[in-house]
């Protein structure tokens, strides 16, 4: 039961970096496009 709760906390968690990191990664490159 906790293991399972670890595992999808562990998805959760991936999927929130994936969204952030392609956030920052898409405002680093419109920055760099718009100069």
């Amino acid at each position: 039961m906790k293991r399972e709760m670890k595992e999808t906390h562990n998805k959760q968690m991936d999927e929130i970096i994936k969204s952030y990191t392609s956030n920052k990664i898409k405002i680093i490159f419109g920055n760099t496009n718009n100069q």
